[in-house]
């Protein structure tokens, strides 16, 4: 609990942070993707929050199968984070993903997709009706994505 983590950077995981406790600050981590191996990269996370009422700030997921998973009932501030996929492998690529619904809240979300051979989901969520909210995403190519779950839960448009 309580914990406070910077400037870090993680390589060469199937996760890069598994928060299970609350109350925690992560600022400017970077999980990054450099396994040879992409056998189970559809479940490779960036960022799992299992504890919840944690706040990320500019926490950067790079390449892994998920950028950002919250477990269920669970809730978090997330500011101005970053999701990226370098190359096309992979079959999916989801940056936020809610193993219930979508309570959290997403500020100056940016995300950036590779190319459309890949499912690109921006938001995926096991429940509906969520309070969460994602407030000015960004996206490099809007053209790229394939789902719009997304567009019920988006306060500020896209920037």
């Amino acid at each position: 609990f309580d914990n406070t983590l910077t400037n870090m950077r993680i390589a060469d995981v199937h996760t890069g942070v598994m928060l299970k406790s609350c109350g925690n600050s992560l600022r400017n981590i970077h999980p990054l993707y450099t396994c040879d191996d992409y056998t189970d990269y559809a479940g490779s996370t960036g960022f799992y929050d299992i504890g919840g009422n944690n706040w990320y700030s500019f926490c950067y997921s790079d390449h892994l199968g998920v950028g950002f998973r919250i477990a269920e009932n669970r809730s978090s501030i997330f500011d101005s984070c970053y999701v990226f996929w370098y190359c096309g492998r992979g079959e999916n690529h989801t940056a936020i993903k809610c193993e219930g619904k979508l309570d959290s809240v997403f500020n100056n979300f940016k995300i950036g997709f590779f190319n459309n051979e890949t499912e690109n989901v921006v938001l995926s969520v096991a429940k509906p009706d969520g309070k969460g909210v994602i407030n000015r995403l960004s996206l490099n190519d809007p053209s790229l994505v394939t789902d719009k779950l997304y567009e019920t839960y988006l306060q500020g448009g896209l920037f």
